[in-house]
């Protein structure tokens, strides 16, 4: 395994309603790997870093086509161990108009609960943090919002321009894009301006893309900073 970033999380499989109906609303599920650190291996993956996930599935054939899924889209999973056990999963009803999304898992916001959003907290309580990251989002209905980034140093505040977001195809996964957007900025030295742009960009461009996964590559974000990233690509 030569990889420079190594994931270690639960890989989980999410089952969601299709077509935006309630859950069990229809007799089928539409199945998506997905689980935050695999979500952001695979996106650095695609932003050209070579990455490895350290977890644990079930030996059956669906821990192993979970395995499949991350290998066929440049995630190195030599490091996965595979022993008897259940898949993790967690449901999804999708948000449509004013009707908001219903998510049966944990809580992605464990990290502002804990320290009740302070930055000054976070970096009080971690000597070496260097830096807190998050986005903004305004809700206007479960398809049309509105996002933004910033990026805290001990010093300094960066913050990016608002996103407008019409139509949304899938918001799950979107701040495991703003993650990998970040780490990848800090691996390639951005500066702090352009590492929050990016990350923001990455996080809009996941809405767009069915899935937990974030299939965009460097080049597609750039175009999208670029602000020519709406017309036909020829």
């Amino acid at each position: 395994m030569s990889a420079t970033v190594l994931c270690f999380g639960e890989i989980l499989l999410r089952l969601s309603s299709p077509n935006k109906e309630l859950l069990l609303q229809s007799a089928r599920f539409d199945a998506h790997v997905g689980g935050a650190e695999a979500n952001v291996a695979l996106s650095l993956s695609k932003f050209g870093h070579e990455t490895a996930v350290v977890s644990t599935l079930p030996e059956s054939a669906l821990g192993h086509a979970c395995a499949g899924e991350l290998r066929r889209h440049g995630v190195q999973t030599e490091a996965l161990r595979f022993c008897d056990g259940r898949m993790g999963l967690y449901f999804l009803t999708h948000g449509a108009g004013h009707r908001p999304a219903d998510l049966i898992f944990g809580d992605e916001r464990d990290f502002a609960f804990m320290l009740d959003g302070n930055t000054d907290a976070a970096f009080a309580a971690f000597k070496n943090l260097q830096f807190v990251a998050c986005t903004s989002r305004a809700r206007h209905s479960a398809d049309t919002q509105e996002i933004s980034g910033s990026l805290r140093s001990r010093r300094d505040t960066y913050t990016t321009r608002p996103y407008s977001l019409y139509g949304i195809v899938d918001r799950i996964g979107a701040g495991d894009a703003f993650a990998a957007g970040v780490l990848h900025g800090l691996i390639r030295s951005f500066d702090a301006q352009k590492t929050i742009d990016f990350a923001t960009a990455a996080a809009v461009l996941k809405h767009s893309i069915h899935g937990d996964f974030n299939l965009v590559s460097e080049a597609d974000v750039e175009l999208l900073l670029s602000e020519r990233g709406t017309d036909v690509r020829r």
